[in-house]
Protein backbone atom coordinates (compact mmCIF):
# COMPACT_ATOMS: atom_id res chain seq x y z
CA UNK A 1 0.00 0.00 0.00
CA UNK A 2 0.88 3.64 -0.57
CA UNK A 3 0.81 5.48 2.13
CA UNK A 4 -0.27 9.52 0.96
CA UNK A 5 2.69 11.73 0.12
CA UNK A 6 1.05 14.86 2.03
CA UNK A 7 -0.10 13.00 5.11
CA UNK A 8 3.89 11.83 5.10
CA UNK A 9 5.10 15.64 4.91
CA UNK A 10 3.18 16.77 7.36
CA UNK A 11 5.28 16.25 10.05
CA UNK A 12 7.93 18.52 11.12
CA UNK A 13 10.29 15.43 11.75
CA UNK A 14 9.33 13.92 8.44
CA UNK A 15 10.46 16.85 6.27
CA UNK A 16 13.30 17.08 8.81
CA UNK A 17 15.18 13.93 7.54
CA UNK A 18 13.89 14.80 3.84
CA UNK A 19 16.29 17.81 4.23
CA UNK A 20 19.38 15.83 5.96
CA UNK A 21 19.26 13.29 3.49
CA UNK A 22 19.00 15.77 0.38
CA UNK A 23 22.01 16.84 1.47
CA UNK A 24 23.73 13.20 0.59
CA UNK A 25 23.56 9.91 1.47
CA UNK A 26 23.32 9.29 5.12
CA UNK A 27 23.04 5.74 6.66
CA UNK A 28 20.11 5.10 8.97
CA UNK A 29 22.43 5.36 12.10
CA UNK A 30 23.77 9.09 10.93
CA UNK A 31 20.14 9.82 10.06
CA UNK A 32 19.25 8.76 13.54
CA UNK A 33 22.15 10.30 15.16
CA UNK A 34 20.46 14.13 13.98
CA UNK A 35 17.80 13.68 16.22
CA UNK A 36 16.52 13.22 20.11
CA UNK A 37 15.08 10.16 19.33
CA UNK A 38 15.85 6.39 19.55
CA UNK A 39 16.92 4.77 16.22
CA UNK A 40 13.52 2.40 16.35
CA UNK A 41 11.46 5.88 15.76
CA UNK A 42 13.19 7.44 13.16
CA UNK A 43 13.39 3.91 11.40
CA UNK A 44 9.41 4.35 11.55
CA UNK A 45 9.52 7.91 10.29
CA UNK A 46 12.16 6.46 7.30
CA UNK A 47 9.84 3.77 6.59
CA UNK A 48 6.65 6.12 5.92
CA UNK A 49 8.86 7.91 3.60
CA UNK A 50 9.79 5.01 1.44
CA UNK A 51 6.54 3.82 1.44
CA UNK A 52 5.77 7.31 -0.60
CA UNK A 53 8.88 6.96 -2.70
CA UNK A 54 10.28 10.48 -1.05
CA UNK A 55 13.40 8.51 -0.06
CA UNK A 56 14.96 5.32 -1.50
CA UNK A 57 16.80 3.08 0.70
CA UNK A 58 20.17 1.15 -1.06
CA UNK A 59 22.16 -1.44 0.52
CA UNK A 60 25.46 -1.31 -0.26
CA UNK A 61 28.39 -4.26 0.70
CA UNK A 62 30.45 -3.36 3.24
CA UNK A 63 33.84 -1.82 2.44
CA UNK A 64 35.99 -4.25 4.65
CA UNK A 65 36.24 -7.35 3.77
CA UNK A 66 35.46 -10.27 5.52
CA UNK A 67 32.55 -8.28 7.06
CA UNK A 68 28.75 -9.59 6.41
CA UNK A 69 26.95 -6.55 7.36
CA UNK A 70 24.82 -4.24 5.30
CA UNK A 71 24.78 -1.00 5.43
CA UNK A 72 21.66 0.25 4.59
CA UNK A 73 22.00 4.16 3.05
CA UNK A 74 18.88 6.65 2.78
CA UNK A 75 18.91 8.59 -0.68
CA UNK A 76 16.66 10.75 -2.42
CA UNK A 77 15.15 9.33 -5.31
CA UNK A 78 16.02 10.23 -9.00
CA UNK A 79 13.81 11.61 -10.73
CA UNK A 80 13.19 12.00 -14.47
CA UNK A 81 14.36 15.50 -16.31
CA UNK A 82 11.66 16.62 -18.84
Amino acid sequence: MRRDVFQAIADPTRREIIRVIAAGALTLNTVAETFDMSRQAVSKHVKILTECGLITIRKQQPAIRGMRRWRATCVMPRTANP
